[in-house]
């Protein structure tokens, strides 16, 4: 079995505050991500005003079936809201070696 993981680089928007946005992670994290087949783990990472989420599945099959789960829910809308979509960036890889 090969672990996938999407790569997601993105700015927020001006006057989200880096605790409201993490805030709203958690409960997308919480309420549908975390839920979906295949989950592993999401980290954020921040450079600067640029973040990039590591998100890890079970296999590239769960990888890409999670790619709707936020379809109509609040909490992805409550998180999108907050970016900035045109600086957004996502990639999805699967595992090869970890040294």
């Amino acid at each position: 079995m090969e672990k996938a993981a999407w790569m997601i680089s993105f700015k927020l928007k001006d006057g989200v505050t880096k605790e409201d946005f993490i805030e709203a992670t958690r409960r997308l994290h919480d309420n549908v991500l975390s839920k979906q087949k295949g989950f592993i783990s999401w980290e954020q990472w921040l450079d600067k005003d640029t973040w990039t989420d590591f998100v890890v599945w079970e296999t590239i099959e769960d990888a890409q079936s999670a790619m709707t789960a936020g379809s109509g829910k609040e909490e992805a809308k409550q998180f999108y809201a907050m970016l900035q979509m045109k600086t957004c960036s996502m990639t999805t890889s699967t595992f090869v070696k970890k040294y």
